[in-house]
């Protein structure tokens, strides 16, 4: 178990990767997340506070894959939900999924065929300012 800066219960000793399980700032809560892009994140982050630059490890989970020849890429999701509201069509080869909360916060989406879409709503996610459920309901995203 590593702390916010990746640190382990022995003194200069640190982790990451898939035996990295963190206290995420961001949800208030423990992950371990396998994910070779996670990895590589803390690996970054766990060398600068080795060097004595100390930085919290925040994180919105994502990753990706290919199914039938079409890119799905999921971002968030990792805080607990429970709805999830459905856009567009797989035959269409665009579609977005949001995952909404019990106090309507989108807390994570998936997407297909929407790659602009998909860094837009990364960045309002990771700074807080992602639209609610409701917007996303009345298709104002």
């Amino acid at each position: 178990m590593c702390d916010p800066f990746l640190g382990t219960n022995y003194k200069d000793i640190f982790a990451a990767g898939d035996i990295a399980s963190f206290f995420d700032l961001g949800t208030a809560s423990r992950q371990r997340i396998q994910q070779w892009s996670v990895a590589e994140s803390q690996g970054r982050i766990a060398a600068l506070n080795m060097m004595g630059v100390m930085t919290p490890f925040v994180s919105t989970p994502w990753f990706s894959m290919r199914i039938y020849n079409k890119e799905i890429v999921k971002i968030g999701g990792d805080k607990p939900y429970c709805e999830v509201h459905m856009a567009g069509s797989w035959v269409s080869g665009k579609l977005m999924a949001y995952y909404i909360d019990k106090q309507d916060r989108v807390v994570g989406f998936a997407s297909m065929g929407q790659a602009k879409k998909t860094a837009e709503l990364k960045a309002l996610l990771e700074s807080n300012k992602m639209p609610s459920g409701t917007q996303v309901k009345q298709s104002l995203v």
